[in-house]
């Protein structure tokens, strides 16, 4: 059944920050840590989207190996 009261967003809904410095690195933008458990694959997808919502350094933390791969 639909939900009347759930959104969806579209790509117009979307503002990402707006980077004006020219002299910065990836820590000016935030950080993040995603805390991973025994299966790593919402922690990659969770790592993705912080990254192109504008987080500047996204690290996962896991007991498991993630491949790299499936990151990048």
């Amino acid at each position: 059944p639909f939900c009347t009261s759930s959104l969806l967003f579209e790509k117009s809904d979307f503002y990402p920050p707006i980077r004006v410095k020219k002299n910065c690195n990836k820590g000016d933008f935030g950080r993040l840590c995603i805390v991973s458990g025994d299966m790593p694959g919402a922690s990659v997808i969770a790592a993705k989207a912080a990254l192109r919502f504008g987080a500047g350094l996204v690290a996962i933390s896991s007991k498991t190996t993630i491949d790299r791969k499936s990151v990048v």
